[in-house]
């Protein structure tokens, strides 16, 4: 029941770590409101600022999609 995949494929597929500030995973609270940002091929990939949470995890979401493919591991299901 494996895949081959390579170690940043793998890291697709993680969890939000624990003691974050969201449950979410690639989201952050920061000055009031909350960021979605991801780190692709060692850069920062900044999405966005939103009112909520869910806001920013379901942009996080759709941005990761195309990049991250069938190793995605979504925060919010629709």
């Amino acid at each position: 029941n494996l895949r081959p995949c390579s170690m940043q494929e793998n890291n697709f597929n993680r969890k939000s770590l624990g003691g974050s500030s969201s449950q979410y995973k690639g989201v952050s609270q920061f000055r009031n409101k909350w960021r979605a940002r991801f780190t692709f091929n060692g850069k920062e990939i900044h999405i966005g600022t939103f009112d909520t949470e869910l806001e920013a995890a379901k942009a996080y979401d759709l941005t990761t999609e195309s990049i991250h493919k069938n190793f995605q591991r979504k925060n919010y299901e629709q």
